[in-house]
């Protein structure tokens, strides 16, 4: 008469397990490196959005006037740091009597986006202009005043080669410190 075998012998479920461990592992490995390749692009492109965000912030502290603050554009004007008579004599005393200096320059600095590019248009006071491009891959840009003295900057940034489009944003908060007037 003959033996029915059923099951694994210990063997076969030991080569099986070693073969799947060894899948898993390969399968695991795949995973972490697109996983640390994937936190390394959101990383640059959080970096791209956080120094756009904050060239506009600093520009945004320095002005003594915004003459646009939306989602077109941020436009202020400044003094020009360039220009050595930008210091009043006498220096302004207690806050709220600042006024600008007759002999200072100051220069406009408008920041808008084109084609994907967060781009800062200066305009001197002799009329030249340098239109520069402040940070690429930006696809879109908000400002909003939500408060006088305080405005809310949002950048963001889409991945169009993934499937779906990822998209990257940051927001800020910018507190101005200017006498009430300037903020419209």
């Amino acid at each position: 008469m003959k033996r029915l075998r059923a099951g694994f012998s210990l063997l076969e479920a030991l080569v099986s397990l070693a073969l799947m461990s060894i899948l898993l592992g390969v399968v695991a490995s795949l995973m972490r490196d697109s996983s640390i390749l994937m936190r390394q692009a959101d990383n640059d492109q959080l970096a791209g959005i956080q120094s756009a965000l904050d060239s506009v912030a600093r520009d945004l502290r320095a002005a003594y006037k915004i003459n646009q603050c939306d989602s077109a554009a941020v436009e202020v004007v400044k003094i020009d740091p360039a220009d050595t008579a930008r210091l009043p004599n006498p220096l302004p005393t207690p806050a709220g009597t600042f006024k600008l200096h007759g002999a200072a320059a100051s220069i406009t600095v408008r920041y808008y986006v084109d084609a994907d590019t967060l781009r800062c248009k200066t305009t001197f006071s002799d009329g030249s202009e340098d239109d520069l491009e402040a940070t690429a891959g930006i696809s879109g840009f908000d400002a909003q005043k939500i408060h006088p003295g305080l405005v809310e900057l949002s950048a963001s940034s889409q991945d169009t080669s993934s499937n779906p489009v990822k998209v990257v944003s940051l927001r800020t908060l910018v507190v101005l410190h200017l006498p009430p007037q300037v903020m419209p």
